[in-house]
């Protein structure tokens, strides 16, 4: 299923000689998925090759310089001299037996003869003088036809590059035996450029589950769809999400986005999820919204979590999936579990970075509608930013965002809202902000009072100005 909407956009080509350093990895498989990696980094002085911790570096052996002579660490560090201009190290990892001792999205996992991995789990880091992030090309080779390599990272040439980032910040690897598919969307990217933007990438790792792939692939692609309707374009083009089956569960589980050097997203998928189950679910919408924001650091999660929280519930409505009255439902029923966290404070333990955090969006967002007469909201902010050319992988302090949220709105509205309650704390009558909305639920059901004083203002948090109908995503047949 394509989809078109907005400039077709693309990268700059990149060029072999630009890298700092290259990394070619031979992938393998016996009785576990091993790598073989070659490391040549440019260099006049000695180079250190440092892992990620403790975990990694019981994995790495067989360490060598360029001459072939054994290399033993010092702490999680194997240093080599340049020699001719280059440093060189080779090392084996057994990523399997990794994968099978970690179980875990936070390093990796594994499910039959493929593996989900962060970089850093199995890519050292080179420490080079003058250089904080090294532009490392990663050439991997498969030792057979049914083992391949995935990851978000641009694409130099025939490599996988890492620019902007560390090696330990960077996201999720797919190696070994997987299904990959390729979904085309176009995307909000640097619109100076116009081409094919980099597609978005689906890899199914080896399990039961009770849907058909097909089935899995479609509601990637009609989220994606969903999604790229809010913002005005895919978000983020070369995003690879990982579908990791899970045994015994009936729902889609846990999903983590991890955007150094490029997005990635690793998602849980129940062996028992039934296809309408997917699109009642609100784990990869909520996931998607991640790489539409820059990383935002200075204890910031509040309002990366509540931007999503607050979020994901509008996008599924104005692609039709959820009826406007079920966003009032579970708002009414999930924020006050906010109010602890507004009254005491961003540093209280009571603060939930999502819901405290998605009712400092909601009032900041109904202090924009009403401003503006509800001709703009805290979407314009979200979609401004993210037109500016801003990636996943950006990393912006907290008052950088801010200050470029608030000017594109107008006003103070999020700064105030964020010293009122996140720096502060201050009590919020909730119940009476409810009650001027128009919104209650009695029995069971949600009613609105078009007569309560921001009842015009109600009816644009969820649906958008009637200036800019929402656009709707078909379900599929039979749902």
């Amino acid at each position: 299923m394509a989809f078109a909407l907005g400039m077709l956009t693309a990268f700059p080509a990149a060029r072999a000689e630009d890298a700092d350093c290259r990394a070619g990895v031979d992938i393998s498989y016996d009785t576990s998925l091993r790598l073989q990696v070659d490391y040549r980094c440019k260099s006049q002085q000695p180079v250190s090759f440092q892992a990620m911790g403790g975990p990694a570096r019981s994995y790495v052996t067989d360490a060598r310089d360029g001459q072939g002579r054994a290399v033993s660490p010092t702490d999680n560090s194997w240093a080599v001299d340049a020699v001719g201009g280059e440093a060189r190290l080779s090392y084996r990892v057994d990523l399997g037996a990794l994968a099978r001792a970690n179980d875990s999205m936070q390093m990796a996992l594994a499910r039959e003869r493929s593996i989900t991995a962060l970089l850093g789990t199995w890519l050292l880091q080179p420490r080079l003088a003058g250089k904080t992030n090294p532009v490392i090309d990663i050439e991997p080779h498969t030792a057979s036809a049914d083992l391949k390599f995935a990851a978000g990272l641009l694409r130099a040439g025939g490599a996988w590059r890492l620019q902007d980032s560390s090696v330990f910040l960077a996201g999720y690897t797919t190696i070994g035996d997987f299904e990959l598919h390729e979904l085309r969307l176009s995307s909000v990217e640097d619109r100076r450029v116009v081409g094919a933007p980099p597609p978005l990438r689906l890899a199914i790792l080896p399990g039961a589950l009770a849907i058909s792939h097909a089935d899995l692939v479609d509601w990637v692609n009609r989220t994606a769809m969903a999604e790229a309707n809010f913002w005005d374009g895919f978000p983020a083009p070369g995003l690879l999400i990982t579908a990791v089956p899970r045994p015994g569960m009936a729902r889609v589980g846990f999903g983590r986005v991890v955007p150094g050097g490029g997005a990635t997203m690793a998602l849980e998928i129940g062996s028992q999820t039934e296809r309408a189950g997917l699109y009642r679910d609100w784990v990869l919408v909520h996931e998607f919204i991640h790489t539409a924001m820059p990383f935002v650091t200075g204890r910031a999660s509040w309002l990366m979590e509540g931007t999503a929280t607050w979020l994901e519930p509008i996008i599924r409505a104005r692609a039709g999936w959820k009826p406007e009255s079920e966003v009032w439902r579970e708002w009414i029923s999930e924020m006050p579990r906010g109010l602890p966290g507004l009254e005491q404070g961003g540093s209280s333990s009571r603060f939930s970075v999502y819901w405290s955090g998605a009712l400092v969006m909601l009032m900041t967002d109904l202090d924009v509608r009403r401003a503006s007469g509800g001709k703009i909201g805290l979407e314009d902010c979200l979609r401004g930013v993210l037109q500016d050319g801003v990636r996943a992988y950006d990393r912006w302090s907290l008052g950088r965002y801010i200050a470029r949220c608030d000017a594109l709105m107008g006003g103070q509205h999020l700064a105030e809202n964020v010293e009122r309650y996140v720096n502060q704390g201050r009590s919020f009558d909730l119940a009476g902000l409810w009650r001027d909305l128009g919104v209650s639920l009695q029995d069971g059901q949600v009613r609105f009072d078009d007569s309560a004083p921001l009842a015009a203002l109600r009816r644009t948090l969820v649906m958008g100005s009637p200036a800019h109908p929402p656009r709707q995503v078909a379900l599929p047949q039979g749902l």
